[in-house]
C-alpha cells in the first residue's frame, strides 16, 4: 500500500499515533491519565504504540474511501484519528453496558477508571475532529463532516438505548439496531472520508450504503464467531446479553415453544455452566441459525460491493476496500 502514503514511513497505525499523542500532549491531559487511554487503545499494549488488531484493519477506512471519492489519502487523518477514539471508546461503554468482562489490561482499576476512559477518548477525538477546520485541502467540509460525526453518534447512542431495553428482540428489531449502531459508525468513516473529497449528493448516499453494509457486516461476524468457539470456551462468551446475537434472535423466532424455553433457560446460566452452555449450541444449530446467518453475511457483502460500485471509485483505492470487504466475509 505504499503508494497511497509514499512520503511517510512506517504503519499507518504508527502515524494515527502521532496524531493522537500530539492531540494528548496539548490538551494538558495528566501522564497518568493519558497512559490508561493509551492502553484502551492499544489493547493493553501501549508500549508498543500499537492499535489493537480490532482496530487497526479499520484505521485506513476514512482515508480510503476520500481516495477513492476522488481525494488524497491523508486528507481524512484526523478523521480516521476520531473515528479510532470513538469506536475504542464506545467498546469499552458497550463492554461495561452489557456486563462484559473488562480486559486483563485494566487490572483492578474497575469500570469507573474505564468509563473516565472511555470519556477521555471520547473528547481526545472531538479535538482530532477541531483539527479539520485547520486543514488547507477542504476547509469547506469540516464543518459539516464534523456536524454529521457527531449527528451520527447520537443517532448510535439512541441505538443503543433501545437495544438495552430488549435483552430479547425480535429478528426485525435486530436488524433496524444493528444498522442504528454499527452500521452508522461504519457508514460515518465512509461517507465522512468521502465528503472530504466530493459534494456529489449520489455518491455520497452510495458511500454511506457501503459503509452501513459493511457495518452491519461486523455485527453478524461477530455474532457468528460467539457462537462458533470450542466447546472450551463457549460458557466464557455465551454470555447473559448472547440473547442479542443474530444466531440466538434467529433460533428463538423459529424454534417451537418448548425449545425456545429450553434456549432461554441453558443461556441463562450458560456463562458459568459448560454443560449448558454445549446445549444452548445445540439448540441454536437445530434451528437453522448459522445457515441463516451465513447466508445474510453473502447478502450484506454483496450490497457493500455493489454500493461501493456505484461510487465509480478511484481504481487502487477500490480495489483496497473491496479487498477489506471479501477478506472480512468471503464468499460461501
Amino acid at each position: 500500500m505504499a503508494f497511497l502514503r509514499p512520503h511517510l514511513t512506517g504503519t499507518q497505525s504508527d502515524y494515527i499515533f502521532t496524531k493522537i499523542e500530539a492531540i494528548w500532549k496539548g490538551g494538558e491531559a495528566w501522564p497518568d491519565f493519558v497512559e490508561v487511554m493509551r492502553r484502551a487503545l492499544y489493547g493493553g499494549q501501549a508500549e508498543n504504540r500499537q492499535l489493537n488488531s480490532r482496530s487497526s484493519q479499520w484505521t485506513w477506512l476514512p482515508g480510503l474511501c476520500c481516495q477513492a471519492a476522488g481525494g488524497n489519502f491523508y486528507w481524512a487523518d484526523y478523521l480516521a484519528a476520531a473515528w479510532i477514539l470513538f469506536y475504542t471508546g464506545a467498546g469499552i461503554m458497550d463492554s461495561i453496558e452489557d456486563q462484559d468482562r473488562l480486559g486483563v489490561h485494566w487490572g483492578d482499576m474497575g469500570p469507573g477508571v474505564a468509563l473516565n476512559a472511555a470519556s477521555g477518548l471520547f473528547f481526545s477525538a472531538a479535538l482530532a475532529l477541531e483539527c479539520l477546520r485547520s486543514e488547507e485541502d477542504n476547509p469547506l467540509a469540516a464543518p459539516e463532516v464534523i456536524r454529521y460525526f457527531h449527528q451520527s453518534f447520537l443517532r448510535m447512542c439512541s441505538g443503543q438505548h433501545r437495544d438495552l431495553l430488549r435483552p430479547e428482540p425480535t429478528l426485525e428489531q435486530y436488524w433496524k439496531t444493528a444498522a442504528a449502531k454499527s452500521g452508522v459508525f461504519f457508514a460515518l468513516a465512509c461517507r465522512g472520508g468521502a465528503r472530504l473529497a466530493t459534494d456529489c449528493p449520489q455518491k455520497l448516499d452510495n458511500y454511506y450504503q457501503f459503509g452501513e453494509q459493511v457495518g452491519i457486516l461486523v455485527q453478524i461476524m461477530d455474532d457468528l464467531e460467539e457462537v462458533r468457539r470450542p466447546d472450551s470456551e463457549l460458557h466464557k462468551v455465551l454470555k447473559p446479553d448472547i440473547g442479542r446475537s443474530l444466531p440466538v434472535v434467529y433460533a428463538r423466532e423459529v424454534l417451537p415453544e418448548p425449545e425456545r424455553q429450553g434456549l432461554r433457560a441453558c443461556l441463562g446460566s450458560a456463562w458459568q455452566d459448560p454443560v449448558r452452555a454445549r446445549q444452548a449450541l445445540d439448540l441454536i444449530d437445530h434451528s437453522g441459525a448459522v445457515l441463516y446467518t451465513l447466508t445474510e453475511i453473502e447478502a450484506h457483502r454483496e450490497r457493500a460491493l455493489a454500493a461501493l460500485q456505484e461510487t465509480s471509485p478511484q481504481q487502487e483505492a477500490g480495489k483496497l476496500l473491496v479487498s477489506m470487504v471479501t477478506e472480512l466475509a468471503p464468499r460461501l
